[in-house]
Parts: structure tokens; C-alpha cells; sequence
């Protein structure tokens, strides 16, 4: 999306009450160092709180990460979550994270840490080396998703510890503005490129994609009735095989990814969804 773009989306965002917090991320979010710059004191003159997601490429030495947190921080910049574990270490290095760590200690924005894992990657050692730096991160473990680079990741690699009994659910939707000029009803990366497309940038508005959020009645099951419903009703219908019943998943969100990867199995949904409502409507 070009700057133009980005700005008015925030601007829109800005003057929504719908909208409590505004977060940029990338991609790199600050290889656009200025549009960042200028996105958080829009965000700042509109009184919203603004977060960012960065992996942290900027904390070449102390001197460099001090300038750019000052910077962030005066600019509105409320909140700061670094993406640091094994697979981001081909180009970046730990003393990277560390300057940050170091140099914030005298800035103090709140700073959190999201650290992907696998089996067969952990993060202990990568985070021993942050050593007293660490004191005061949140730092926070997630499995990968088998998508876009993770696909490369065998089976037997990526942790799942649900059923279809622990009745998963969404836990949120907020408008999503991706650079690949696409708007998504969440940010997680299993929704990109599946069918959960609110719209092209160009022509949806923040208030457009939350009214389509906010009237979808898709979403809604996903949200109240959960993933063991929408698993148990596929199945019924043989738009899944029964296995789905007894596997394990990462968390909801590779549930959500399965069915709406899956156009088949979203086109025979849809009226399955409308016909159950309107008989619960009707009883």
C-alpha cells in the first residue's frame, strides 16, 4: 500500500470510537521509518493509543537504538512487541535485541517479546543470551502455523496440544489493512490468503470492514457457538472427513484456516449456517 493510503486508513481509524488501539506491523513496519513516524502522531493528536511489531533490525548499537526509541516514544508510541526467536536470527542478531533492551531501560516504553517455537526449536538458549536485559519483557511463546515459510516445517514439527473437545473459539476480530492491499477481519497469518477477505483497501473503509465484521454471521458462530460446532456441522455434512474429530490443532486459529482455505467447504457451509439459525429462529 502506498503512504497515501496508510494514512488515511489511520485517520479513519483515528476518528472511529469503534477503534480502541491502533498497531502497525510488517512485514518490517520500519523499513517506512517516517510513514511509522507520522502514523503514531496522527494516532497521538487523536488521543488513540498506538502499538508496533518490529523485529528489532534497528538495534545496530546502543547510540541507534536510543535515538530511534526516543523518537517512537515522542512521536506516541505507547507500546513495542519485538518478534525474537531462532527464525529471525539468518539476518539479525541477538546483540540487535539486546541494544534495545539496554537503551529502553532509560526511555521506557513497554516492551514485550513474542517468540515463535517449535519442537524442534526453543527459544531457551537464544533467550539466555539476553541475560539481565530481559528483566521487566514480557515474552510471550507461541507455536507456528504451518503457512507461507513454515510450510517448509515437517508434521511432526509444529505443536499441537487441542481437541476438538477443548470447543475453541475466536477470540477476536479487529480490521486488518495487509500489505498485500487485502483487509482481513484479524491478524492472524492463517487468514491470509484464505477466503476471509472484507475487501481491497482501495474501496473499504474502516467503518465499511467493521460493519461487514460486525453483521457476517460467520463470524458470530465462530465467536459463540466455536470450532467444535462448525467442525461437528462439516462433518454431518461430509464437507469433513471424521478424522477432523479426533485430531489435534495448534489453537483456533489453524481451525479457522481449514475450513476457510477451503472454498468447497465454504460454499457447502454457508446455506448449512443459514438453515441451522433459521430453525433455532423459528423454535
Amino acid at each position: 500500500m502506498t503512504d497515501d493510503q496508510v494514512m488515511s486508513i489511520v485517520e479513519q481509524a483515528c476518528n472511529s470510537s469503534a477503534i480502541d488501539t491502533i498497531s502497525l506491523s510488517g512485514g518490517e513496519a520500519l523499513l517506512r521509518h517516517q510513514l511509522v513516524i507520522n502514523c503514531l502522531r496522527m494516532a497521538k493528536e487523536h488521543g488513540k493509543p498506538a502499538g508496533l511489531v518490529s523485529n528489532g533490525f534497528w538495534g545496530q548499537n546502543i547510540k541507534r537504538a536510543n535515538s530511534t526509541l526516543r523518537q517512537l516514544k515522542e512521536s506516541g508510541l505507547r507500546a513495542l512487541t519485538l518478534s525474537f526467536d531462532e527464525f529471525h536470527q539468518d539476518n539479525l542478531k541477538v546483540e540487535r535485541i539486546k541494544n534495545i533492551l539496554d537503551a529502553n531501560t532509560n526511555v521506557g516504553i513497554p516492551i514485550s517479546m513474542n517468540v515463535a517455537v517449535s519442537r524442534s526449536h526453543n527459544p531457551d538458549r537464544l533467550l539466555s543470551q539476553l541475560g539481565d536485559s530481559l528483566i521487566g519483557v514480557k515474552v510471550t511463546r507461541f507455536p507456528i502455523q504451518r503457512v507461507g515459510a513454515a510450510l517448509q516445517f515437517p508434521e511432526q514439527d509444529i505443536i499441537r496440544r487441542y481437541s476438538i473437545n477443548d470447543d475453541l473459539r475466536c477470540p477476536g476480530f479487529e480490521p486488518t489493512y495487509h500489505f498485500d492491499g487485502k483487509v482481513y477481519p484479524c491478524c492472524s497469518p492463517v487468514v491470509f490468503g484464505s477466503t476471509l477477505v472484507l475487501g481491497d483497501a482501495d474501496d473499504t473503509s474502516v467503518q465499511k470492514a467493521l460493519t461487514l465484521i460486525q453483521r457476517n454471521l460467520m463470524f458470530s458462530v465462530m465467536r459463540h457457538k466455536g470450532f467444535k460446532w462448525l467442525f461437528e456441522l462439516c462433518v454431518k455434512n461430509n464437507l469433513l472427513d471424521e478424522s477432523f474429530l479426533r485430531r489435534e490443532y495448534v489453537d483456533a486459529c489453524e481451525m479457522c484456516g481449514i475450513i476457510f482455505s477451503n472454498p468447497e467447504i465454504v460454499n457447502g457451509l454457508v446455506p448449512l449456517i443459514e438453515q441451522e439459525y433459521s430453525s433455532e429462529d423459528q423454535r
